[in-house]
């Protein structure tokens, strides 16, 4: 027996529909205040976001408001895309667009594992099998409605994954995709770096010389490396400090 597109489309919406009352629920376990905006602040908010609110406010990414000390305690990968909402709306309605964001991102993660899994087995039940695990039974489901970063992370991770697996066939696009996922993971989560192995693996085994492989993984990491720089001489420049990572 074998899946035809409406079938798959069909079991795939399902999932997906299953996946958002898993999330309402959720909602409604953890409404434990009048506002629902309490309940999805997370307790590192002060740390991850409240440096957006203030730079907003003052122009200076810092941690206490008019303190003119830029903030270089945590890394600042979640401020995105936080930072064009808070520009735009209040506090509030940002927090609801940063989760709606993560919700809907990592639906797109989902899709996006569904299509790699396939690709390197090309097994419909596998995929599907390894689809509804992730979308429905996944301990990430639960982060997604916290500001916290951990889903927006594991949603780069296979996201960055796919477009890596993607650059085989040569197109070298799929790899800067790939490695600004990557990046955006690791500035999400800094210790995470060391899952940059398994889509160098990727490269390097699937690359037909060592030079071919080189070019490649460089290709790869410049978004890593662009990022870092820039964090690098921002810190540099604000706090006459070489920071490579974040201080806390």
């Amino acid at each position: 027996m074998t899946f035809s597109n409406k079938n798959k489309n069909v079991l795939i919406a399902l999932v997906v529909l299953l996946k958002v009352f898993i999330l309402i629920y959720f909602i409604f376990q953890s409404s434990y205040t009048d506002s629902f905006i309490n309940n999805v602040i997370s307790n590192d908010y002060s740390e991850l976001l409240g440096p957006v609110d203030n730079l907003v406010k003052t122009g200076t990414y810092e941690y206490i408001e008019n303190s003119n000390i830029p903030y270089s305690d945590r890394m600042p990968g979640y401020m995105f895309p936080y930072v064009i909402f808070r520009y735009i709306f209040s506090q509030e309605i940002s927090v609801l667009l940063l989760i709606s964001f993560q919700i809907i991102f990592s639906i797109i993660a989902s899709l996006c594992l569904f299509k790699l899994i396939y690709l390197m087995t090309e097994k419909t039940y596998l995929s599907f099998f390894v689809f509804i695990i992730f979308s429905l039974f996944s301990f990430i489901i639960p982060w997604e409605l916290w500001t916290y970063p951990e889903s927006l992370s594991v949603s780069c991770y296979i996201v960055g994954l796919l477009f890596t697996y993607l650059s085989i066939g040569g197109n070298r696009i799929n790899l800067i995709y790939g490695g600004l996922f990557f990046a955006w993971m690791f500035f999400l989560r800094g210790f995470l770096g060391g899952y940059f192995l398994l889509p160098i693996l990727f490269i390097v085994l699937l690359s037909n010389s060592i030079k071919n492989s080189f070019y490649k993984v460089l290709i790869f990491m410049t978004p890593l490396i662009l990022f870092q720089v820039f964090w690098v001489s921002r810190n540099y420049y604000s706090k006459g400090e070489v920071i490579f990572l974040q201080t806390k």
